[in-house]
C-alpha cells in the first residue's frame, strides 16, 4: 500500500486582531499528480524515509494556530481515515524549506 501526502500552503497576515492570523492559500493535492516521491517525503517529513534522511520537519503535529478552514479539513480527514490511516501530521515553514542545501 502506498503513502500519499496531503498538504496546504497558508500565509500569515495581520488583520484587525493584534496577533497575525493564518489564511489558506493553496491545497497541494493537485500538485502531487499521483507521484509518490518517497525521497521528498522522507527528507521533509520522515515519512517512508528509506534513504534515512534526517527529516526537516517530522512529528510536529497539527499546528495549533492553523486557519479555521485548514482545521476543519484536518478534522474531516481524521474522521474519515481514523488513527490507523491518517498519520505523520506535521508542518514546515517556508524559511526552513528555503534554507535547505
Amino acid at each position: 500500500m502506498g503513502t500519499d501526502i496531503s498538504g496546504f500552503i497558508e500565509y500569515r497576515a495581520s488583520g484587525d486582531e493584534q496577533e497575525p492570523t493564518w489564511y489558506g492559500a493553496h491545497n497541494l493535492g493537485p500538485l502531487d499528480d499521483y507521484v509518490r516521491n518517497y525521497d521528498a517525503f522522507g527528507c521533509l517529513f520522515g515519512v517512508r524515509n528509506y534513504a534515512n534522511f534526517i527529516p526537516l520537519a517530522a512529528g510536529r503535529g497539527f499546528p495549533p494556530d492553523a486557519s479555521a478552514a485548514l482545521s476543519a479539513r484536518f478534522a474531516r480527514l481524521a474522521e474519515r481515515y481514523g488513527e490507523d490511516g491518517f498519520h505523520g501530521t506535521t508542518w514546515i515553514t517556508w524559511a526552513e524549506v528555503k534554507a535547505v542545501d
